[in-house]
């Protein structure tokens, strides 16, 4: 017997913000974020994606992730083809973009999307849709967490295309207190570039 199907996906509880978050604090955290060259690594998106706010207006959010294979195929995914032989990249692209660690100077609390405790802590109805499914959804979670009176930093939830990584999407209140280096681009060190490559079974072409 097949599963029943889904029901409607899960909106924030309207007493959210009486109800401590499941947070994990990360002490000295480095993440990855993948970007073209041309723009700094460091923009908090308020006009669009899965954890933007609704009205555009009140915060803006930044991507990456925690380890750069998941960092890779979120930022670029949109330009990894298919062939008969399977996946490739250009090289053109890589030459355009960067892969480059970031770092928190302080502690950051980011609200926990990864296991299932967690999303049961937020609500009886909560699951991996907070994630993964309608975007408008998604940023009606994101607001609410933004303005919880824990004021959490961000979101730590699985990669879309890769979900055995983490990502994250960074709250612009702790913009401060993020530092890129773009100067060690990892897309440059042929060895990371080739166990990115290799992970997704993709192949580089000119």
């Amino acid at each position: 017997m097949s599963a029943p199907p889904p029901g409607p996906e899960p909106e924030p509880p309207a007493d959210l913000a009486s109800r401590p978050l499941p947070l994990r604090e990360f002490a000295d955290p480095t993440w990855f974020r993948g970007h073209n060259r041309d723009y700094d690594p460091l923009h908090f998106n308020a006009a669009s994606g899965r954890f933007c706010a609704p009205d555009r207006i009140a915060f803006g959010t930044l991507y990456v992730g925690m380890d750069p294979r998941g960092s890779f195929i979120e930022a670029f995914v949109q330009h990894v083809g298919m062939t008969p032989v399977g996946y490739v990249v250009s090289q053109r692209l890589i030459d355009r973009s960067c892969l480059c660690r970031v770092r928190a100077t302080r502690p950051v609390r980011l609200v926990e999307l990864t296991t299932g405790a967690a999303l049961r802590r937020l609500s009886a109805d909560a699951d991996a849709r907070i994630s993964t499914g309608s975007h408008a959804v998604s940023q009606r979670w994101a607001e609410a967490f933004w303005r919880h009176p824990d004021r959490p930093d961000g979101i730590l939830y699985p990669c879309r295309h890769a979900p055995e990584f983490p990502s994250v999407a960074l709250f612009d209140r702790v913009r401060a207190d993020l530092v890129a280096d773009c100067a060690t681009n990892l897309l440059r060190d042929p060895h990371v570039l080739a166990a990115i490559l290799d992970h997704y079974g993709c192949g580089l072409i000119p």
